[in-house]
């Protein structure tokens, strides 16, 4: 499981995700699943990333579920630092994700 978050305001989730921690520990699984979270967002905020941690620790206290990362953030749109998490990523869950951060650089059409 793999969550993309971005975090809006004073570290609230986006409005596409306010209910997803009720959604979520609404639907326990019964298998083991490993999870990774990437937070978007810009450092110029006080609460950068705030909303990405709290889906970290909200999966953490989940018995089914296992982190294959610690949480990770980018940055402004960091093709570098989005680069880093896909090696981190990789090499944890052995499933290879380019890790080139040139492949990953954001194009204004």
């Amino acid at each position: 499981l793999i969550i993309f978050t971005c975090t809006y305001g004073e570290g609230e989730a986006p409005s596409s995700a306010r209910r997803f921690e009720k959604q979520f520990t609404k639907h326990p699984q019964k298998q083991s699943i490993s999870f990774s979270v990437l937070g978007f967002g810009s450092r110029h905020y006080p609460d950068y990333c705030a909303f990405a941690y709290h889906t970290y620790e909200l999966l953490s206290e989940q018995s089914w579920l296992q982190p294959t990362t610690a949480v990770h953030t980018v940055n402004k749109r960091s093709a570098s630092e989005f680069a880093a998490w896909a090696g981190v990523w990789s090499q944890a869950s052995g499933i290879k994700l380019e890790s080139n951060p040139e492949h990953y650089k954001f194009r204004k059409k």
